[in-house]
Protein backbone atom coordinates (compact mmCIF):
# COMPACT_ATOMS: atom_id res chain seq x y z
CA UNK A 1 0.00 0.00 0.00
CA UNK A 2 1.86 3.01 -1.41
CA UNK A 3 0.63 5.16 2.39
CA UNK A 4 2.21 2.52 4.08
CA UNK A 5 5.79 2.62 2.44
CA UNK A 6 5.48 6.76 2.55
CA UNK A 7 4.39 6.19 6.32
CA UNK A 8 7.53 4.35 6.90
CA UNK A 9 9.47 6.80 5.25
CA UNK A 10 8.99 9.14 8.36
CA UNK A 11 9.31 6.06 11.21
CA UNK A 12 12.67 7.87 12.13
CA UNK A 13 11.34 11.35 12.59
CA UNK A 14 7.81 10.49 14.45
CA UNK A 15 6.93 6.82 13.50
CA UNK A 16 4.03 6.98 12.58
CA UNK A 17 3.39 3.34 13.86
CA UNK A 18 3.88 4.45 17.79
CA UNK A 19 0.81 7.24 16.68
CA UNK A 20 -1.55 4.15 16.37
CA UNK A 21 -2.80 5.26 12.72
CA UNK A 22 -2.86 1.72 11.45
CA UNK A 23 -4.07 0.44 14.94
CA UNK A 24 -7.21 -0.91 15.23
CA UNK A 25 -9.48 1.29 17.09
CA UNK A 26 -9.08 1.39 20.91
CA UNK A 27 -8.42 3.85 23.71
CA UNK A 28 -6.15 4.28 26.57
CA UNK A 29 -6.93 4.50 30.34
CA UNK A 30 -8.11 7.73 29.82
CA UNK A 31 -10.38 6.91 27.10
CA UNK A 32 -8.54 8.11 24.04
CA UNK A 33 -8.62 6.90 20.72
CA UNK A 34 -5.79 5.61 19.15
CA UNK A 35 -6.59 5.71 15.34
CA UNK A 36 -8.85 8.90 13.90
CA UNK A 37 -12.17 7.85 12.66
CA UNK A 38 -14.29 9.14 9.48
CA UNK A 39 -12.91 12.03 7.39
CA UNK A 40 -10.25 12.59 9.77
CA UNK A 41 -7.85 10.13 7.75
CA UNK A 42 -8.40 12.48 4.79
CA UNK A 43 -6.29 14.85 6.64
CA UNK A 44 -3.46 11.99 7.22
CA UNK A 45 -1.44 13.64 3.98
CA UNK A 46 -0.92 16.86 5.52
CA UNK A 47 -0.47 15.59 9.25
CA UNK A 48 2.26 13.45 7.42
CA UNK A 49 3.79 16.49 5.54
CA UNK A 50 4.64 18.07 8.41
CA UNK A 51 6.18 15.78 10.34
CA UNK A 52 8.66 15.23 7.06
CA UNK A 53 10.39 18.39 8.23
CA UNK A 54 9.68 18.87 11.29
CA UNK A 55 9.37 16.30 14.59
CA UNK A 56 6.91 17.03 17.30
CA UNK A 57 10.33 17.81 19.67
CA UNK A 58 11.19 20.37 17.14
CA UNK A 59 7.87 21.68 17.26
CA UNK A 60 7.71 21.88 20.63
CA UNK A 61 10.95 23.43 21.37
CA UNK A 62 10.06 26.08 18.62
CA UNK A 63 6.24 27.30 20.38
CA UNK A 64 8.20 26.76 23.97
CA UNK A 65 10.61 29.60 22.90
CA UNK A 66 8.16 31.85 21.67
CA UNK A 67 6.48 31.74 25.59
CA UNK A 68 6.99 34.67 27.36
CA UNK A 69 7.71 34.52 31.33
CA UNK A 70 7.18 30.53 31.07
CA UNK A 71 8.04 29.00 34.87
CA UNK A 72 10.90 26.48 35.06
CA UNK A 73 8.94 23.46 34.94
CA UNK A 74 7.53 24.33 31.09
CA UNK A 75 9.87 23.04 29.27
CA UNK A 76 10.57 20.68 26.09
CA UNK A 77 10.67 17.26 28.40
CA UNK A 78 7.48 18.01 30.78
CA UNK A 79 5.94 19.28 27.34
CA UNK A 80 6.84 15.73 25.38
CA UNK A 81 5.54 13.91 28.50
CA UNK A 82 2.11 15.66 28.23
CA UNK A 83 1.48 15.29 24.76
CA UNK A 84 2.38 11.96 24.94
CA UNK A 85 0.27 11.10 27.90
CA UNK A 86 -2.23 12.94 26.00
CA UNK A 87 -2.62 11.29 22.78
CA UNK A 88 0.60 9.29 22.42
CA UNK A 89 1.92 11.47 20.20
CA UNK A 90 -1.57 11.40 17.54
CA UNK A 91 -1.93 14.03 16.00
CA UNK A 92 -5.46 12.70 15.28
CA UNK A 93 -6.29 11.52 18.04
CA UNK A 94 -10.21 11.92 19.29
CA UNK A 95 -11.32 11.41 22.38
CA UNK A 96 -14.56 10.16 23.52
CA UNK A 97 -15.19 13.68 25.31
CA UNK A 98 -14.19 15.32 21.69
CA UNK A 99 -11.19 16.73 22.24
CA UNK A 100 -8.32 16.43 20.11
CA UNK A 101 -4.67 16.42 18.41
CA UNK A 102 -1.73 15.81 20.34
CA UNK A 103 -2.47 18.17 23.13
CA UNK A 104 -6.42 16.93 23.39
CA UNK A 105 -7.86 20.64 23.05
CA UNK A 106 -11.73 21.09 23.34
CA UNK A 107 -13.41 23.43 20.84
CA UNK A 108 -14.38 25.74 23.37
CA UNK A 109 -10.14 26.12 24.72
CA UNK A 110 -10.00 26.78 21.01
CA UNK A 111 -11.78 29.11 20.25
CA UNK A 112 -10.90 31.02 23.37
CA UNK A 113 -6.73 30.95 22.98
CA UNK A 114 -6.33 30.47 19.09
CA UNK A 115 -9.15 32.24 17.35
CA UNK A 116 -7.75 35.96 18.94
CA UNK A 117 -4.55 35.08 17.51
CA UNK A 118 -5.10 34.22 13.88
CA UNK A 119 -8.85 32.82 13.51
CA UNK A 120 -8.25 29.13 12.26
CA UNK A 121 -10.96 26.62 11.98
CA UNK A 122 -11.43 23.87 15.07
CA UNK A 123 -12.06 21.53 13.25
CA UNK A 124 -9.25 21.05 10.79
CA UNK A 125 -6.44 23.28 12.57
CA UNK A 126 -6.79 21.17 15.10
CA UNK A 127 -4.99 18.33 13.86
CA UNK A 128 -1.49 20.42 12.76
CA UNK A 129 0.87 19.67 15.15
CA UNK A 130 1.78 22.53 15.47
CA UNK A 131 -0.71 24.98 15.96
CA UNK A 132 -2.13 22.02 18.41
CA UNK A 133 0.79 22.35 20.34
CA UNK A 134 0.84 26.38 20.10
CA UNK A 135 -2.78 26.85 21.06
CA UNK A 136 -1.98 23.98 24.37
CA UNK A 137 1.17 25.72 25.15
CA UNK A 138 -1.22 28.91 25.52
CA UNK A 139 -3.89 27.35 27.40
CA UNK A 140 -1.00 25.46 29.75
CA UNK A 141 0.17 29.25 30.27
CA UNK A 142 -2.85 30.51 31.32
CA UNK A 143 -4.29 27.85 33.55
CA UNK A 144 -0.36 28.68 35.53
CA UNK A 145 -0.61 32.35 35.51
CA UNK A 146 -4.54 31.45 37.27
CA UNK A 147 -3.54 29.28 39.40
CA UNK A 148 -0.44 31.20 40.58
CA UNK A 149 -3.14 34.37 41.37
CA UNK A 150 -5.55 31.89 42.62
CA UNK A 151 -4.29 29.47 44.79
CA UNK A 152 -3.17 30.98 48.12
CA UNK A 153 -0.78 28.22 48.66
CA UNK A 154 1.01 28.96 45.55
CA UNK A 155 3.91 30.76 46.61
CA UNK A 156 4.78 28.15 48.71
CA UNK A 157 4.65 25.50 46.62
CA UNK A 158 8.16 23.67 45.41
CA UNK A 159 8.47 24.10 41.43
CA UNK A 160 7.52 20.53 41.51
CA UNK A 161 4.33 20.71 43.30
CA UNK A 162 3.79 23.90 40.98
CA UNK A 163 3.94 21.82 38.11
CA UNK A 164 1.54 18.90 39.17
CA UNK A 165 -0.90 21.53 40.41
CA UNK A 166 -1.08 22.97 36.67
CA UNK A 167 -1.08 19.16 35.37
CA UNK A 168 -4.45 18.66 37.69
CA UNK A 169 -6.32 21.77 36.64
CA UNK A 170 -5.31 20.44 32.36
CA UNK A 171 -6.75 16.85 33.01
CA UNK A 172 -8.78 17.27 35.59
CA UNK A 173 -10.19 20.52 34.87
CA UNK A 174 -9.13 24.29 37.07
CA UNK A 175 -13.32 24.03 38.06
CA UNK A 176 -12.74 20.95 39.64
CA UNK A 177 -9.08 21.68 41.45
CA UNK A 178 -10.49 25.35 42.34
CA UNK A 179 -13.68 23.73 43.83
CA UNK A 180 -11.74 21.28 46.11
CA UNK A 181 -9.64 23.35 47.41
CA UNK A 182 -6.60 23.21 45.17
CA UNK A 183 -5.99 19.49 47.11
CA UNK A 184 -4.26 17.38 44.45
CA UNK A 185 -5.17 14.50 46.82
CA UNK A 186 -8.58 14.73 45.86
CA UNK A 187 -8.34 14.56 41.96
CA UNK A 188 -9.95 11.10 40.75
CA UNK A 189 -6.74 8.29 40.22
CA UNK A 190 -6.39 8.55 36.63
CA UNK A 191 -5.26 11.90 37.22
CA UNK A 192 -3.53 10.75 39.51
CA UNK A 193 -1.55 8.96 36.99
CA UNK A 194 -1.38 11.26 34.83
CA UNK A 195 0.40 13.82 36.67
CA UNK A 196 2.58 10.78 37.83
CA UNK A 197 3.46 9.87 34.88
CA UNK A 198 4.66 13.38 33.21
CA UNK A 199 6.11 15.02 36.93
CA UNK A 200 8.52 12.73 37.59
Amino acid sequence: MKFLKSAKKYAAISSLAALGLFLEPATNANGYERSPSGDIFSLIPTVISEYETTSISQIVADEIAKLKNKPPYINEQTIEKLIYAESWNNPLAVSNKGARGLMQLQRRTWDEFEMPLEGLDYSTHVFHPRENIRVGLEYLSWLDDFCKSHNPQWKHLSNKKRLETVLAAYNWGIGNLSENGWDISQVPRETKKYISDISD
